[in-house]
């Protein structure tokens, strides 16, 4: 059973494909039952909020890359601090100031409630996984009517399957940039946002998700059982 059918999809036929993957296995989507869909997104009264995946001892997560970008658009104008509340969520942080002196909040260790909490008062996101996965959080993000900048990796080119709200750019620092670019002024139109969101396909009920592929695994197995 593969996380993902983005993920299943490479693995089966991608540039290392796991042999008969494509006829013995299984993929499910992630559900989100954290993360229900709100029934509005309204405008914030004061600072916007902006949410960076930061895990600088996870190179998957390509941490100095999203600083790269982040140093890059602040520099530029985009993100200014009269506007924003710039916020780092990971682990194993070290004290930093960004352009302009701005200090970043930081959450680290955050209990799943108070995670989830957090995420449902964003507003726009920078979220890098370098894998062909779409990861976790681009979807929490999503999920809670935020949008959510990622990067392209292999096959993972578009995540509108999930949400429109999600935007998939290259991982340099002038294609990502320049998706920030895109997702302050969406992410500052909250009807489009709240649209996108009613609109988005990202379950929210694992068992939904998990009982027909749990289903026709356990039939597979008894199959072979008893052949």
């Amino acid at each position: 059973m593969v996380n993902t059918s983005l993920l299943f999809d490479n693995l089966a036929d991608g540039p290392d494909p796991l042999p008969r993957l494509r006829e013995r296995g299984y993929w499910f989507e992630p559900a989100f039952p954290a993360f229900p869909r709100p029934k509005a997104v309204r405008p914030r009264k004061g600072k916007q909020n902006f949410f960076f995946y930061a895990r600088p001892n996870n190179d998957r997560n390509l941490y100095w890359r999203g600083l790269e970008v982040i140093d890059a658009v602040m520099r530029e104008g985009l993100l200014p601090p009269s506007e924003w509340d710039i916020h780092f969520v990971g682990r194993e942080l070290p004290d930093m100031a960004l352009p302009g002196g701005v200090r970043p909040i930081v959450s680290a260790k955050l209990p799943w409630s108070k995670y989830a909490e957090l995420v449902s008062q964003m507003d726009l996101g920078l979220c890098l996984m370098d894998t062909p996965h779409p990861s976790y959080p681009p979807l929490d993000l999503a999920a809670s009517g935020a949008v959510v900048i990622t990067n392209a990796h292999g096959p993972k080119t578009s995540l509108t399957r999930w949400s429109r709200n999600i935007i998939v750019a290259p991982p340099t620092v002038a294609a990502l940039g320049a998706a920030l670019q895109r997702g302050v002024p969406l992410a500052r139109d909250t009807a489009q946002r709240a649209k996108n969101c009613a609109a988005d396909h990202i379950p929210r009920d694992w068992e939904a998700e998990l009982d027909p592929v749990l289903g026709r695994l356990f039939t597979e197995r008894n199959r072979q059982a008893c052949s």
